[in-house]
């Protein structure tokens, strides 16, 4: 499913860039604040080798696995070559083989390293939870489990939805008023839930930073 596709960004630095020095302390502190990411970030240094197993392994098994591609949604996914990762300081000492993850805590600090054979999604997650843990209030395993949940809701919507295209096709140049209302109502009862499916959607995936205070607090 779509949804739980990791959306890697392809980048080829990792490091924030290091404070300029002489400026003011108003403005030190606010580009040291920029320093910290929104999230703890996940960083994929592939293998280059087109006929690696353990890049088959991932491809084919551990990003298909539902509680990976839920767990991402909490990070930021990042795809980094292996070259641009030799010369970055912070990727640069964080393993050696490919294909390789790193996990980096919000201030850029290395959490965790998996690479070669103990890539596995079991072993992906054991290093995700912690760092989940210790960025946001949101529980990991909770949020991971109502999400599956919701894609089976999803898959049902899908459903539904073609089944209105498929009467909606029948109904086609007839004057079949009684089709037309059930059709209108089908309609009707689908977009509400629709509508119900993605404000759900959005309060799970709606991240709360330990110690952000809320809007109204």
């Amino acid at each position: 499913m779509a949804r739980l596709t990791i959306e890697w960004k392809a980048k080829t630095e990792i490091a924030p860039q290091a404070l300029t020095t002489g400026e003011s302390a108003e403005a030190t502190e606010e580009k040291a604040a920029a320093q910290v990411s929104e999230r703890p970030i996940w960083i994929f240094i592939p293998s280059g080798d087109p006929e690696n197993s353990e890049m088959r392994k991932l491809e084919d098994v551990v990003f298909k696995n539902e509680d990976i591609g839920v767990g991402a949604k909490f990070f930021e996914c990042i795809r980094v070559t292996e070259a641009d990762a030799a010369r970055d300081r912070v990727l640069k000492d964080a393993g050696r083989s490919t294909p390789r993850m790193v996990f980096l805590r919000p201030d850029y600090t290395v959490h965790g390293v998996i690479e070669g054979k103990e890539l596995s999604a079991s072993k992906l997650l054991k290093a995700m939870k912690p760092l989940v843990a210790a960025t946001f209030d949101n529980n990991f395993d909770t949020v991971t489990k109502e999400y599956k949940k919701l894609l089976n809701e999803i898959d049902r919507l899908d459903s539904v939805r073609q089944r209105i295209d498929d009467q909606r096709a029948r109904l086609q140049g007839k004057a079949d008023a009684a089709a037309q209302r059930k059709l209108e109502a089908d309609v009707k009862e689908y977009e509400a839930d629709s509508s119900a499916v993605a404000e759900k959607e959005q309060k799970l995936l709606a991240l709360k930073r330990k110690g952000e205070k809320r809007p109204d607090a």
